[in-house]
């Protein structure tokens, strides 16, 4: 399987939103047989599905609208008042570990001193030598003293992905169905993004999907959605100033919720599952795609 991702390139992958394959798929789910044995292959665009992450923000000028969102999103899809009230207190113990910020900074880590160094200065005790020079720190000691030692900023998202992904998230209850919803047998696990994703692409999320974005923006969403689905299926939108052209008289709402939304994806998630007989075998990597740049995030098994 590791020639296979050699093959795929990540800078051939164009988004096609509404004009190409099955959503959420960037491309076909490419399928291999090797022998007895099958592999399948799907490549899908999270910035195609609502992040979850956003719901878990301590920033009190957000917190209203992130509640309204996420509150959109579970209407459309037919989560009843328990079940909302179940995923809200999941989502309070996750924001005991960590909070959603737009654009976060690298993580600062604590130096922390090394036990062998704490065994070898026993406390009360000083210890003097006779000397006349004084030993100067070299150049490289002195900048890895000054240098804080820290995470990349894609270091939150890998956090995101992996809480979400813990026992803190009842991921099975999210994956079934309301079949008395506007969006029957579609479970909302389906359309939420739990990899640490930012954003949500114009030209690729659904109905359901891209409304909940909007609602940062208040207005009319449901309205706007509509009037936006309605351009992209002419041509992709290029850009969110585009947007706020297209449709002035909502440039407004648009301008309040531009930092949730974007025009190009660059969150993918890589789904490899093999199977031989009752063997079953399965690893997720999600990438981030900046330009010709691609950056993996982080690997999970077995999901």
């Amino acid at each position: 399987s590791g020639d296979t991702f050699i093959e795929i390139d990540p800078n051939d992958i164009q988004v096609p939103g509404p004009y190409g394959p099955p959503w959420p798929y960037v491309i076909e789910p490419i399928e291999l047989h090797i022998g007895s044995a099958r592999a399948v292959i799907t490549i899908e665009d999270e910035n195609a599905k609502m992040p979850l992450a956003w719901a878990i923000t301590n920033r009190e000028a957000v917190n209203k609208q992130a509640e309204a969102v996420l509150a959109t999103f579970c209407d459309w899809m037919g989560m009843s008042d328990l079940e909302q009230k179940m995923l809200a207190d999941q989502l309070e113990e996750i924001y005991k570990y960590k909070t959603f910020e737009l654009n976060p900074s690298p993580i600062l880590l604590q130096p922390q001193r090394s036990t062998a160094a704490a065994r070898t200065q026993p406390a009360g005790r000083i210890t003097t030598t006779r000397t006349t020079a004084r030993v100067r720190p070299t150049q490289q000691q002195a900048q890895s003293a000054q240098a804080a030692p820290q995470r990349p900023t894609v270091a939150h998202a890998a956090d995101f992905a992996k809480l979400f992904h813990s026992a803190l998230l009842d991921r099975q209850s999210l994956a079934r169905p309301a079949g008395h919803t506007a969006l029957p047998d579609e479970s909302p696990l389906k359309y939420l993004a739990l990899w640490g994703s930012q954003r949500v692409n114009v030209n690729t999320a659904p109905r359901h999907v891209l409304e909940a974005a909007l609602t940062f923006g208040g207005g009319n969403p449901a309205e706007l959605a509509e009037n936006i689905i309605r351009k992209r299926q002419d041509e992709p939108i290029q850009s969110i100033d585009e947007l706020k052209q297209a449709f002035y008289g909502d440039s407004i709402a648009i301008e309040r919720a531009k930092d949730y939304l974007t025009t190009t994806s660059n969150f993918f998630l890589i789904r490899v599952v093999g199977q031989s007989g009752n063997a079953r075998v399965s690893a997720v990597a999600t990438v981030i795609k900046e330009d010709r740049n691609v950056e993996q995030l982080v690997i999970l098994y077995g999901l």
